[in-house]
């Protein structure tokens, strides 16, 4: 068994199975192949056939199986280091223009 999100992209011949867990929101996109995909918390199985995607939630652990050829499939995370930059930078800016102390008031 291979360890899921430890890299982006995995070609699995018939039968290998990755699980893992993500750390942040995924989507999982079948590019070759077919796969079956079970959730943990979701009665549900999944197949998927290429081009289509399934959302993984975070802590979330998940299994996957190639099915009858080989399959390639590409895990996309959300990067949050970015939205978290994105923020300071507007913030920041912000942050270091002059100081303009209010006037006026009692006399």
């Amino acid at each position: 068994m291979t360890k899921l999100f430890m890299k982006e992209s995995h070609t699995m011949n018939v039968g290998e199975v990755l699980s893992g867990v993500a750390l942040r929101p995924c989507t999982l996109r079948v590019l070759a192949g077919r796969v079956w995909i079970t959730r943990e918390g979701d009665i549900h199985d999944h197949w998927l056939s290429a081009g289509e995607r399934l959302s993984i939630r975070p802590d979330q652990l998940i299994v996957v199986e190639a099915d009858g050829a080989t399959s390639q499939v590409d895990i996309a995370c959300v990067n949050n280091r970015g939205a978290l930059t994105a923020i300071m930078r507007r913030f920041g800016g912000a942050l270091r223009q002059p100081f303009h102390p209010v006037t006026g008031g009692a006399a």
